[in-house]
């Protein structure tokens, strides 16, 4: 089985159409986007575009919630509270949200998915809504402890050998310059925190993440769990794309 992986790609059709011609070439079964996926109020041609996409090649797509998605819908529609993968309502079935905490099994790898991280930017985009920009900031973006707990429970049981998350683990990222201290970083590291808290917990050995825009791999101790940690870039940059391989319950990533 292969999946096909996509880091961000806020709203953009290009990052599908690129994926659509790897997929046919790879074989892909799947896809997971890895979070700031692109959904928003107003902009349903984008979801017909990565539905109709999904449809003509026979591949579900499944993504993950970032900080720059809007959880109002997936509110609205009783997806975000939920602790089993759902669908998105007609004519997006093709697209299924991955709750934050749930636990899936593919080829008998056990997957477990963590949306959710803080937004650096935070305080420039409360301002710019308060000067009557469109919506650009939820307060649900964070993990919360409730989501922790949860995830940190269900994922220990069920086994997690792929931990499929929008945040990293760490700041501490390999050719990435080192941020300067913000109070939006300070709650960035609350987040942050709660999902090593869950790493501690279910100890996945593949941690897989977007948000930082940077493509990387490294090892990371967190606690006492060694994982393998791939950070994905972002849209329509090369690194952005890359495929995951389940065989016999083991699972493999290329770049």
């Amino acid at each position: 089985m292969k999946i096909g992986l996509m880091g961000d790609t806020h709203a953009n059709r290009e990052p599908w159409d690129r994926a659509a011609t790897i997929a046919v070439k790879q074989g892909w079964n799947a896809i997971i986007q890895l979070g700031d996926f692109g959904l928003f109020r107003g902009y349903e041609h984008y979801l017909d575009h990565v539905a109709r996409t999904a449809e003509g090649l026979d591949v579900p797509v499944y993504f993950i919630d970032g900080n720059h998605d809007d959880h109002t819908l997936l509110q609205d529609w009783g997806l975000f509270d939920a602790t089993e993968p759902g669908s998105l309502p007609e004519p997006w079935e093709w697209i299924t949200y991955l709750p934050r905490g749930c636990a899936w099994t593919w080829n008998g790898v056990r997957f477990g998915s963590m949306g959710g991280a803080g937004s650096i930017d935070r305080e420039w985009r409360i301002r710019m809504e308060h000067r009557g920009a469109p919506k650009m900031w939820w307060k649900t973006e964070t993990i919360t402890e409730t989501q922790r707990d949860f995830a940190k429970t269900n994922l220990a049981r069920a086994g997690c050998d792929v931990l499929i998350c929008h945040d990293a683990p760490s700041l501490a990222i390999p050719g990435l310059e080192v941020l300067k201290e913000t109070k939006s970083l300070g709650m960035l590291r609350v987040s942050r925190d709660c999902l090593c808290d869950v790493i501690r917990a279910a100890t996945p050995p593949l941690v897989i993440h977007g948000h930082m825009h940077h493509y990387y791999e490294t090892h990371l101790t967190v606690g006492s769990h060694a994982c393998r940690v791939v950070g994905f870039d972002c849209d329509n940059q090369p690194k952005a794309i890359g495929e995951l391989t389940l065989s016999d319950s083991h699972a493999w990533i290329s770049g």
